[in-house]
């Protein structure tokens, strides 16, 4: 599918509708699983003008704080180059305009992906500390 100005839906979702699409992804990039109760129930997500799935991020607002961070950015793996290039440059966009009108003036964002580093450089991310991620279910 291609992405021009005019094939793409831009949707804000309030359930984990595209759970299942968002894991088989992330496990054809990064080939591990991610567990469904580590997704947000809200996001953005970028579809085709078919309303196929292009691209997926979560957004998980920080209590007490203006800090909002955007995880699991996620693309369809099958995508062209371009296609997914112009649906991440998309979402990062839908995302920050989500977290602002909830309120969150700042968003935080982690990724590995060098397609990803350097979309969040061009839009003006600061780069933070070198960190790894850990998770943790509590008993």
């Amino acid at each position: 599918s291609t992405l021009g100005a005019s094939a793409v839906k831009v949707q804000v979702f309030a359930q984990k509708e595209w759970a299942k699409t968002t894991q088989a992804w992330w496990y054809a990039w990064h080939g591990q699983p991610i567990h469904e109760r580590l997704l947000s129930n809200f996001g953005v997500a970028v579809l085709s003008d078919s309303g196929a799935p292009l691209a997926f991020a979560y957004i998980y607002p920080a209590a007490g704080s203006e800090l909002a961070w955007l995880g699991f950015i996620v693309r369809d793996p099958f995508a062209s180059a371009l296609t997914a290039g112009r649906a991440l440059k998309l979402l990062i966009s839908a995302a920050e305009t989500a977290a602002k009108r909830l309120g969150y003036p700042i968003l935080y964002a982690a990724t590995d992906s060098p397609a990803i580093k350097k979309l969040l450089n061009k839009r003006g991310y600061q780069l933070g500390s070198q960190v790894q991620e850990y998770f943790k279910e509590l008993p």
